[in-house]
């Protein structure tokens, strides 16, 4: 199973997020991209729930980005 996930964060935002890839669950990969200036991420995983699960907790930790992002870009 394949989930890519687009953001309007600047590519930059990989470097917040990489450090959580540590300890993935075997069979899962998440691949930080930079597309059109943008990151994106995509989560490719053998089991079914722990994709969905891994994908889940990226989101939250997006969630937290973005809001963090647009505090320090209003500043």
């Amino acid at each position: 199973m394949t989930v890519e996930i687009s953001t309007d964060l600047p590519c930059a935002a990989a470097s917040v997020l990489r450090p959580d890839d540590i300890d993935m669950p075997e069979g899962t990969e998440v691949r930080h991209i930079c597309r059109d200036g943008r990151y994106a991420v995509v989560i490719r995983g053998r089991n079914i729930l722990t994709t969905k699960n891994t994908a889940d907790d990226l989101l939250r930790c997006l969630k937290v980005v973005e809001a963090l992002w647009s505090v320090l870009a209003d500043r």
